[in-house]
């Protein structure tokens, strides 16, 4: 549970600071889209069960929201290691 809450919390900043356009949300999903979508769908239960039990209908809303974004966009995409693979510095 303790893995969860931090997962949760930590990209729930993101999902925040992508809705604001702080950060945009092509380099969130560079950064962590992978996780990001696998870990949402992974604790969708999780988090609903913790909404009802803490009374709290928006716990990890921005998480969830970025975790969404991610899938959709993330399933269209060529992965970097395939986009990117003869790139050179």
């Amino acid at each position: 549970m303790n893995a969860a809450i931090t997962v949760t919390t930590s990209f729930e900043t993101m999902g925040l600071l992508v809705f604001k356009r702080i950060a945009t949300l092509e380099l969130v999903l560079d950064l962590a889209g992978g996780i990001v979508a696998t870990m949402n769908r992974k604790l969708r239960i999780w988090q609903n069960d913790m909404r009802d039990h803490q009374d709290q209908p928006a716990w990890a809303e921005w998480f969830e929201w970025l975790g969404d974004q991610a899938e959709k966009y993330k399933r269209s995409g060529t992965p970097a290691h395939i986009q990117h693979r003869d790139w050179e510095p």
